[in-house]
Order: structure tokens, then sequence, then C-alpha cells
């Protein structure tokens, strides 16, 4: 992300050298990397990882200051997956490619702009449901996370416009669950939901159309996404065995080598 990156934000670790060396409080548990100490939240949508799915179904007000608790009591560990396609010079048509990282993802929700964000996506949803209302609102960690990507990994013919982040969202919700592959190609609120449109017309609007319809006619789900592009520190390894992540979290960047 340009500019100077301030700590205490949101701290990406590739995830192959997060399980190179544990951090302090992790272990490996049934096969799958687990937070022990209970130092952080840890909300993931990977299955290398021990913990709850990242979106929240809440019937009434004490499942929304469950899950608020629950977010915003610690740390929040997350992970996400990135890529961005690039093409052939020599071919650009039918030669493209895929640049792809995974990082995990260290959110301080104590923050004062991270904990605005989630208190906004939290006051909406305590409104639409004392409304009624089904709704889906999305906290997207996703768009601080494109913005570093899209800064900090390069390749050549790459195309920025269509990078995608995701596993790291969080989502809260009524009368509905976390989006499904209608929901995600459907919207048009991105470039390649858009190119499925354009390329898949007929086939989106026999399928598209029906159901969006029935969501937002029938079903009446109010769609919101809470977004904040806020900095992202970027710690790389290889690092020693018992490291800490929290530390890493309010640290500038840098190579912590054995």
């Amino acid at each position: 992300m340009a500019g100077i990156p301030q700590p205490g934000f949101i701290c990406v670790i590739d995830k192959d050298e997060f399980k190179g060396s544990f951090p302090a409080g992790w272990r490996e548990v049934a096969g799958k990397q687990s937070n022990v100490d209970d130092e952080f939240t840890v909300l993931v949508q990977d299955k290398d990882f021990d913990g709850r799915d990242t979106y929240f179904e809440m019937d009434c007000i004490e499942d929304l200051n469950a899950a608020r608790e629950l977010i915003m009591r610690r740390l929040v560990f997350t992970t996400a997956k990135c890529q961005k396609p690039y093409t052939s010079t020599k071919d650009p048509e039918n030669n493209v490619s895929y640049m792809r990282h995974e990082f995990a993802v260290l959110v301080n929700t104590g923050n004062a702009e991270l904990n605005g964000q989630f208190a906004r996506a939290f006051e909406m949803a305590e409104r639409l449901l004392a409304e009624g209302t089904n709704f889906r609102i999305t906290i997207a960690l996703s768009e601080s996370v494109k913005a570093f990507y899209n800064a900090n990994y390069h390749v050549q013919n790459e195309d920025n416009n269509l990078t995608q982040v995701w596993g790291c969202d969080i989502y809260l919700t009524h009368g509905v669950k976390a989006p499904n592959c209608a929901d995600t190609a459907f919207t048009c609120q991105t470039s390649p939901q858009i190119a499925c449109w354009v390329v898949c017309f007929p086939i989106c609007l026999i399928t598209a159309v029906p159901y969006l319809c029935y969501k937002k006619c029938i079903k009446g789900v109010k769609e919101e996404k809470i977004s904040q592009v806020v900095p992202v520190i970027h710690q790389k390894g290889p690092f020693q065995s018992g490291y800490s992540l929290h530390s890493l979290l309010f640290s500038p960047p840098v190579n912590h080598m054995q």
C-alpha cells in the first residue's frame, strides 16, 4: 500500500511462512493450525486452520451481541487468497495466467478506524434486525488486502482491475446465509462479474434474473457493504520458532531471519 505503513491496522504474512515455523500459542491439532492460547478470534474459510466461519447468522439481538463480543474483544486472525490475471504478449487472447498468493491476516479490531468500520456494520445490523428485514452485511476487509496486493505484487502485463481477494470478509446475516455462487457471479459489482454477464448473457438472463428477483422481491434481502481501505503491514519471514503474532501486528515491516 502506498505511503508509510501504520502499525496496528492489518498485518499479512505469507501462509507458507506462517506454517513453516509456528508462532507462540499456535500448534497443529488434528492436522489443523490451532490457536491454543486463545489470544486471537480465529475466523477462517480455510481448511488448514481451526476456527469458526466468517459469517454470523443472527435471529435476535442476543445473537448480534454475541457476535459483536466475539469479534471485538480480541484481535482477529483470518486468511486471504489473492489472484490477478496477466496475459502473454504473444497471444493475449488465449493465454491468460494468474498470479496467486495466500496470506494469514491479523486484524486489530481495537484500532480506531477499524473499530469504526465494525461499529457501523453492527449498528446497521441492529437497526435492520429491529425492523425485521432480511439482510447480509459484508465487512469488506478484502478491500484493504486487495489495495496492498495490487501495490506490492506485480507481473508483466498484469490487470489490477481484475484482482480478486476472498476468504477474509466477515458477514452479518439475517434470513440469508453467506454469499453463494449466484451472489458472487450475478451482482455486477466487479469486473469479473460484469464480464460474466457479457460473455454468458443468455444463461445469466435465464438464471440470474429469477434468482435476483427472488432474493430482492420475495426474500426482501438488503445487501450492504462496509468498506474502508486501511494500511496493511507485510511481515516477511522466515521467522524464528515461537515468534509473536501480536508483536508483528504492532511492529514496522521487517524480515525476521533465523
